[in-house]
């Protein structure tokens, strides 16, 4: 989790999600923001900064979600033998603009050389930005989208996986999401409250 402007409760929920997932290795950290009339853009992107800053100390890939993701199915099952060799996994689709060729709501970044290359010119590039007051909205994904370009394909093994995250909550989907309309999903709903 990396949390901004946070609050006693919140960590605490925090650390009682971690006790009751133990094989499931979960971070926490935070981070002070000035509030501005973007502070959108901040929320949705800093994430990126801390998982590019992250990632070197730690032995183990990282998954990088949206808050109102679900987790629908086991990871390692789903993801198969060729995901578990994978450098960056996403949630891909053919007919989308090139600034939604990486959705935000899902990056898999595996410990590696060109993985922790491609997130941290993803981050510099975000917090480039950021600096300048640039809060353009999904500015996520045009950084993720744009960096994916400029690593090497050849030395990188990336998937694009089309029913990993899925918002119209199909039973074979890997996890579920919502995007702006968050009340009018009734499955989504449904699942997350079971």
């Amino acid at each position: 989790f990396h949390v901004y402007n946070s609050n006693p409760s919140i960590i605490k929920k925090i650390h009682q999600i971690k006790d009751k997932f133990i094989d499931v290795c979960i971070t926490l950290t935070t981070e002070k923001i000035q509030y501005h009339s973007r502070i959108n853009v901040d929320f949705a992107c800093r994430r990126f900064i801390a998982v590019s800053k992250i990632i070197e100390h730690l032995d183990a890939p990282m998954i990088i979600v949206d808050a109102d993701v679900l987790f629908r199915k086991n990871w390692s099952d789903w993801v198969g033998e060729d995901g578990k060799a994978a450098d960056i996994i996403y949630s891909g689709h053919n007919a989308v603009p090139f600034w939604e060729k990486v959705p935000a709501y899902f990056v898999y970044i595996k410990n590696s050389k060109n993985a922790i290359k491609y997130i941290k010119t993803a981050a510099n590039f975000i917090l480039n930005n950021i600096n300048k007051k640039n809060y353009i909205w999904f500015l996520d994904q045009i950084a993720l989208s744009a960096c994916l370009d400029k690593i090497d394909k050849e030395k990188t093994k990336i998937i694009a996986r089309p029913f990993l995250v899925d918002i119209n909550h199909q039973e074979e989907s890997m996890c579920w999401a919502v995007t702006t309309s968050k009340s009018n999903s009734i499955k989504y709903n449904e699942y997350k409250n079971s």
